[in-house]
């Protein structure tokens, strides 16, 4: 089963350290560096860059109400309602409803999800999640490179082997994202309201 350990210790193998650790808290150079990084590197590899796939294993459906606005939080101008995310989300991957978000209604800002339509926010997102056993067999192999990848230069200070680990980082990315757009085909945009209207 995967777990902390065997995680970390194919970190420890893709940046070409000897030492291998048998707890999370063991007292070794190796095994402080990898948990100080784990958390941060962690969220990092699952909320991704701007064209990261959507890690299936840490999706999670959410309706969330619109905000109170108050004198102390307004709504900024020209939006119609404030969604704050979820807690423990990371990442905003689909919005469900309303389906003018769609038409590029939106906006991410501070932290919240602005619409241009009122009523609840029906979305996908990506959600922490440290329990490694219920993750992808190939975020397993990514977040092992990504993290191998920032904690090489203080356990081996090999910086061939790091920036192989960041090769193999990419790669895994690529690969991933083939098979997002598999399991995840891309969301049919809506027509506007103008040009609905032309075939009423």
């Amino acid at each position: 089963m995967t777990d902390y350990t065997s995680v970390a210790n194919l970190a420890l193998q893709k940046m070409g350290a000897a030492d291998r650790i048998v707890a999370r808290d063991q007292d070794s150079h190796a095994a402080r560096t990898l948990a100080e990084a784990w958390d941060d590197v962690r969220k990092a590899a699952i909320r991704g860059g701007k064209k990261a796939p959507r890690w299936n294993c840490f999706e999670r459906y959410s309706e969330t109400p619109a905000r109170a606005i108050t004198p102390f939080k307004p709504l900024p101008y020209g939006w119609a309602a404030a969604y704050p995310m979820p807690d423990g989300a990371l990442r905003l991957a689909e919005i469900v409803y309303p389906t003018g978000a769609a038409e590029g209604r939106w906006k991410f800002a501070d932290n919240e999800v602005l619409l241009k339509d009122s009523g609840p926010l029906k979305a996908w997102w990506l959600f922490d999640n440290d329990e490694p056993a219920t993750w992808d067999a190939l975020f397993v192999e990514t977040f092992a490179a990504l993290l191998a990848y920032q904690c090489a230069d203080s356990i081996t200070g090999d910086r061939g082997r790091k920036q192989d680990c960041w090769a193999e980082y990419q790669a895994n990315l690529a690969a991933a994202a083939k098979v997002d757009a598999t399991e995840n085909p891309p969301v049919e945009p809506v027509e506007d309201d103008w040009v609905m209207a032309r075939f009423r």
